[in-house]
């Protein structure tokens, strides 16, 4: 026998509470260190002396204040989920629970920001994905998952060895991942990626919620990504950013352009290695690191070219034009705080110079990377890149992760090098203001990437506090 001690792990338990509509209840996260702003169901560690329904019934007590019989809980489901390949996995089980006694509320409002009924089938996208992982894999019957860890080998090629892979490939829940034949990527797009990249050997379908399409390829050469954008002026910015500024940020920081096509708005980029930062399971402090390491990106960004002079901006009379869909969604006052807010960023624009922006700060395109002692990060999709004001960048996170842990800001402004300025922070309320107008408008419509809807309450929320301009 080895004399090796036994292993042991951590046992999270977690509890659907499913009203009659088979809706199931979730809390959003704040002040905890890890995945604050994101949803999922109430849960916690097993303790000493308990069984799992036991514990089970404790947490969903502790967290919601109802009562449940541990004899009553139903098990649905166990994930064995590791964050990255560096750490230790630890153990999900999961309990439906369709009677219980009191009505949920937040016992924990120091912990938790809200409480949201969702569809157990279609979850928002703001989940935590170790718990988005196991809601898909439930929702398609299966009693057990695994989640971050190795799901596929390298495909043999003719002569049965496995061919070659580059770089290590981008972290894949195992519920998400669908491994496709090389015909399920378009003709255009194959003959594209085999002309820098070799035969397409297995494809992967990431477009999830994005209207552009994206494929993660597995080529003979390794693994590489297939992008066709929505729009001429979408593969335009792309294409630009990464053939000029992109290629001056620090190396092995963000994907490379590998080829492009314009009249299949068609291109293929170099797969960056790493873990997602929604994915990632990092501590709070190395949360702060991921931030600190993004500002420094972000300043290397805006300063890759000479700033430009400012000029007249029109922020008011878009918002005007989406808030005019929004008739019946936005209040009279809350039209009119988000156009003054509007209108003050147009009188103060002509002041603040413009520099090459990202366009699409959010924690979707950042990717921690592999193999440094220091927390480094690395940035995906500049198809929304273009010269603007500074304090734009930031509007997307503020009212995202940020909203629920402040110090990831100062963070981000400590890697900076400097903190906004009176006037960038007046700039800032403008740009929240234009995204939620925006965002108020394209939401309804798009139920598929609900955070969009999310994020645009909270910044209205914000803005209500703080008051007319």
């Amino acid at each position: 026998m080895s004399a090796t001690p036994r292993y042991r792990t951590v046992v999270d338990l977690y509890v659907l509470l499913q009203r009659a509509d088979g809706r199931i209840l979730l809390l959003e996260r704040a002040n905890t260190g890890y995945a604050d702003g994101l949803l999922c169901p109430p849960s916690g560690h097993m303790e000493a002396g308990e069984s799992m329904a036991q514990g089970a019934a404790r947490e969903a007590n502790e967290e919601v204040g109802v009562g449940i019989d541990p004899a009553a809980l139903e098990f649905v489901h166990v994930v064995h989920h590791r964050s990255s390949p560096e750490k230790e996995g630890r153990v999900g089980v999961f309990f439906v629970a369709r009677q219980w006694s009191g009505a949920p509320y937040n016992r924990e409002p120091g912990k938790c920001a809200r409480l949201v009924w969702a569809d157990p089938g279609d979850m928002p996208g703001t989940t935590v994905p170790y718990t988005a992982a196991a809601m898909a894999a439930i929702a398609a019957g299966h009693p057990f998952s695994l989640d971050g860890w190795p799901t596929t080998a390298a495909q043999p090629d003719a002569a049965g060895q496995a061919a070659p892979l580059g770089a290590p490939t981008p972290h894949v829940h195992e519920s998400e991942l669908v491994v496709l034949g090389p015909d399920a990527l378009p003709a255009d797009l194959a003959a594209l990626v085999e002309s820098v990249a070799g035969p397409v050997q297995a494809v992967v379908d990431r477009s999830q919620a994005r209207k552009c399409s994206v494929f993660q390829v597995t080529t003979s050469d390794g693994q590489v990504f297939a992008k066709r954008h929505l729009n001429d002026h979408f593969h335009q910015r792309e294409v630009h950013a990464y053939t000029s500024f992109v290629a001056w940020l620090s190396q092995g920081r963000t994907p490379r352009l590998l080829a492009s096509d314009a009249g299949t708005r068609a291109v293929v980029l170099t797969a960056l290695p790493g873990t997602p930062l929604l994915e990632a399971g990092l501590t709070a402090e190395q949360q702060l690191g991921a931030y600190r390491s993004l500002g420094g990106l972000i300043r290397g960004l805006h300063d890759c070219v000479p700033a430009v002079a400012a000029r007249p901006t029109r922020f008011a009379e878009r918002a005007r034009s989406h808030l005019a869909r929004t008739l019946g969604l936005v209040g009279a006052a809350d039209r009119k705080l988000l156009l003054a807010y509007c209108a003050r960023l147009d009188a103060i624009a002509p002041e603040l110079p413009l520099r090459q922006g990202h366009g699409d700060l959010q924690e979707r395109n950042i990717v921690v990377l592999p193999g440094t002692s220091e927390i480094t990060v690395g940035l995906l999709d500049f198809e929304r890149t273009e010269l603007a004001m500074p304090s734009r960048e930031v509007v997307r996170l503020q009212d995202g992760p940020w909203a629920s842990n402040p110090a990831l800001r100062e963070a981000y402004f400590h890697g900076y090098g400097r903190t906004p300025s009176p006037l960038e922070a007046e700039a800032e309320l403008g740009h929240a203001a234009a995204d939620c107008a925006s965002a108020l408008a394209w939401g309804p419509t798009h139920p598929e990437d609900p955070e969009v809807l999310e994020r645009a309450h909270r910044t209205l929320a914000r803005l209500r506090a703080l008051g007319t301009p």
